[in-house]
């Protein structure tokens, strides 16, 4: 007779763990869905508006890199822009970022970065950029929720 109910425990145990998993799954906020990623274009230019970065150009973008705190960093690079991520990048806000261009070509660029602390995920806004110690202003991107920054160099 023992062995005629044996089967049904592991039918019940089932059944319990299903009813707690699915009580625990209940979720009392909004669904958050993904964090995004707060991205920044960096567009070099010479004084005519020519692109200086790209392969056929004056700054080659495998060779460009950010030094941020005695740390390396490799800048992606698209359509002739550095694209940068500035998610978190609050904790840089003190830091100089050292932009590597090529062999003896090192420029400075300052970011000051708000962080806002949300219910889902923080966000995050560009308050200053400045390139060799200038304001540049941003530029948004139709279609897109990047800002760009267009920077005139000698």
């Amino acid at each position: 007779m023992k062995l005629k109910y044996l089967h049904i425990r592991p039918i019940i145990l089932i059944l319990f763990l299903g009813i707690i998993v699915s009580n625990s799954c209940n979720k009392t906020k909004p669904e958050c869905g993904d964090p995004r990623n707060y991205v920044c274009r960096i567009e070099i230019v010479d004084t005519n508006g020519n692109n200086l970065i790209g392969i056929d150009k004056k700054f080659k973008p495998d060779s460009i890199f950010f030094i941020i705190d005695s740390t390396k960093w490799y800048i992606p690079f698209n359509y002739g822009q550095l694209i940068w991520v500035y998610s978190n990048g609050d904790r840089f806000n003190s830091s100089n970022y050292l932009l590597h261009l090529a062999y003896n070509v090192i420029d400075t660029i300052k970011m000051t970065i708000s962080k806002q602390s949300n219910e889902c995920f923080d966000s995050y806004s560009v308050q200053k950029f400045t390139y060799n110690d200038k304001i540049i202003s941003p530029q948004t991107i139709e279609g897109s929720l990047d800002i760009k920054y267009h920077v005139f160099k000698n």
